[in-house]
């Protein structure tokens, strides 16, 4: 009976021991995640503070930009902020702030935050969305994360790569299945067979300063969603995700 106990005892403590370094590995990824995806408007808010000094030098001739480029100021610590809380609610519970929405809106409002750093690399943006384009039925800011995300990755791909020709395209259309796929496609140099198998993984990066969370944060976002997330071409790439259409009925 004391072995039993002496052994029962042992199994309890490995048990909690296990369940302790399951919950610190769980809030390790969770402050990775949200370094990663504080990274983003922090380094936004820094560019524009960079951008409006200069423009204090000539207050007159950019007067006008110069406002502009202040707002975004202001509004990137809201955005980061409702980032935040999602991705605090999500990693708590799963929890989704569903609304029905438009994807040109929130394709126009991702653009917004990234077209002045894709204009200094002479990149330009083409949409292909479908005519008539149903709405969507999914948490707006969570989507905008992801589709921020892709874009971003986009315009870190061209980088190094030629400078004439740089294009990034997104394109939306609905599928048979009742949902809407959305693809974001560059013609940099794309994934690398050495990438292209661990893209998904937590913490896989090619990039000197990247965390690898961006793809593995997207993709658990999308399927929470009833969505997938997936690499459709490596090069040049692509890559694309699903939404339920608003008011179509999913398992």
């Amino acid at each position: 009976v004391t072995v039993r106990r002496a052994t029962e005892e042992r199994l309890h403590q490995r048990e909690a021991e296990l369940n302790q370094a399951m919950r610190l590995a769980a809030a390790g990824e969770m402050a990775q995640a949200i370094a990663h995806e504080l990274n983003q408007p922090l380094s936004a808010v820094a560019n524009y503070a960079r951008a409006s000094r200069s423009m204090l030098a000539d207050p007159e001739r950019h007067g006008a930009l110069l406002a502009d480029t202040l707002e975004k100021i202001a509004r990137e610590p809201n955005r980061a902020g409702q980032v935040m809380r999602r991705l605090r609610e999500f990693f708590r519970g799963g929890g989704l702030r569903c609304e029905t929405f438009a994807l040109p809106a929130l394709i126009d409002e991702s653009l917004s935050y990234v077209r002045r750093r894709a204009e200094r690399q002479n990149i330009v943006f083409k949409l292909e969305l479908a005519e008539a384009l149903p709405k969507v039925h999914a948490d707006r800011v969570q989507m905008g994360t992801v589709l921020h995300n892709l874009l971003a990755n986009a315009i870190e791909a061209m980088h190094n790569g030629r400078e004439d020709q740089r294009e990034i395209e997104i394109s939306a259309h609905t599928q048979a299945n009742d949902m809407v796929q959305v693809c974001v496609s560059d013609n940099g140099a794309g994934v690398s067979d050495e990438m292209e198998g661990r893209l998904f993984e937590s913490f896989a990066t090619s990039k000197a300063e990247g965390m690898g969370l961006g793809l593995a944060i997207s993709r658990t976002l999308v399927q929470a969603h009833g969505g997938e997330l997936w690499l459709a071409n490596a090069r040049p790439a692509q890559f694309c995700f699903t939404l339920p259409i608003a008011g179509a009925k999913h398992d």
